[in-house]
């Protein structure tokens, strides 16, 4: 299942970066195990029919944390965008029967009102001395729930079983030939469809992803240099995008193939 990939490639390559942000950078083991201890922190504080937890939190690497912890107890993960109108998010939380949400400092007031369990996420008190077995899910197993924006009307909550995420995760994986050496650029918010690729295809893989600074995103200079600085060498993101660092003239003096 969708847990596997990073258990694989902790398996293989366990002192590699797995994610880099802005800030700091987390290797393949560590990550697999505080998932795992996260992981059964949420089991316990849920019941066995709470089937799917929202993320409500900045992207970093502890929301990714928080999407394999998820993940590792078999359950399915939302993850919210901060930006929508509280009415927009109230609306997803009840239509997708999120009881429990788990949000970083930032949001954790906005969580404790729109759930009954809001977890505030806090690295530093998850122990990885004693790592619990984790639940397995099955292939018809709910992996994620996106929904979208609803700016034409309410929003839609798109549903993916680990089945229909690992045939499209396999196939990207082997049809752009994506390697542990190869670095994947992670530029689109978690609750966008285009995070999918991004976030377990560099698991599958062993590859490294870099999280794109959200002041970045907007400017084709700066991704530019930060494709640069970090060596990306696989880059997912709508076309505009692309166009608009083409477009931009630091790259007539840059050797630079996207």
């Amino acid at each position: 299942m969708l847990f596997s990939f990073l258990e694989n490639s902790t398996k293989n390559y366990p002192k590699r970066i797995a994610i880099e942000s802005k800030d700091e950078e987390i290797c393949y083991e560590d990550l697999y195990n505080i998932s795992l201890s996260f992981g059964a922190h949420i089991n316990s504080l849920v019941d066995n029919d709470c089937q799917v937890i929202g993320i409500l939190m900045d992207k970093s690497i502890d929301f990714l944390i928080s999407i394999y912890g998820i993940l590792s107890v078999g359950k399915a993960y939302v993850p919210l965008d901060e930006s929508l109108p509280p009415e927009r998010l109230e609306y997803i939380v009840k239509d997708g029967s999120i009881d429990c949400i788990i949000s970083d400092k930032k949001n954790y007031e906005l969580s404790t009102k729109l759930c009954k369990k809001p977890v505030l996420f806090d690295r530093d008190n998850i122990s990885t001395k004693e790592i619990p077995q984790r639940a397995k899910a099955s292939p018809e197993s709910m992996a994620y729930i996106l929904y979208t924006s609803g700016s034409t009307g309410r929003p839609k909550g798109i549903m993916h079983t680990q089945s229909s995420a690992i045939a499209f995760i396999l196939w990207a994986a082997q049809y752009f030939e994506v390697t542990e050496s190869d670095v994947l650029s992670s530029h689109a918010p978690f609750h966008f469809d285009l995070s999918i690729f991004d976030i377990f295809v560099s698991a599958y893989a062993g590859a490294r992803l870099s999280l794109l600074p959200k002041s970045i995103s907007c400017f084709p200079s700066s991704l530019i240099k930060y494709i640069i600085s970090k060596k990306i060498t696989v880059w997912y993101s709508v076309p505009y995008i692309i166009v608009n660092m083409f477009s931009d003239e630091i790259l007539l003096n840059v050797n630079l193939v996207i």
